[in-house]
């Protein structure tokens, strides 16, 4: 591991050399202005590198399924009224979002029989 003294500057132009030093080869790296040390960058302790990220697998799904249905029944909310406001949430987000695209289907869904 090595310490490095740059300037300011120099750090500015060169921080992807910089950045990878420390990520990489685990050197630290003072900035200085007007040869006054300001900041220094050093590596990130491993130990708190990488956040415990969840598992990337649809094992859960079935448990978060039947989650969110419990949650819902203990809300009193029927299945009809929840899908009519989501329903009702995804036109209008389709209508502020992409306003030509939201014509052509209201004009669409207009011409539908009933």
């Amino acid at each position: 591991m090595e310490t490095l003294r740059v300037g300011a500057e120099q750090f500015r132009r060169q921080l992807t050399d910089f950045l990878n030093r420390v990520g990489y080869a685990g050197d630290e790296v003072i900035v200085e202005r007007n040869g006054r040390p300001i900041a220094i960058l050093k590596p990130y302790p491993a130990s708190e590198a990488a956040p415990p990220q969840p598992p990337n697998n649809i094992e859960h799904v079935p448990a978060l399924a039947s989650e969110l249905e419990a949650a819902r029944e203990a809300a009193g909310i029927a299945y009809e009224e929840l899908a009519g406001q989501l329903q009702a949430e995804r036109l209008r987000t389709l209508r502020e979002k992409y306003p030509d695209f939201a014509a052509e289907f209201d004009h669409a869904e207009a011409s539908e029989p009933a």
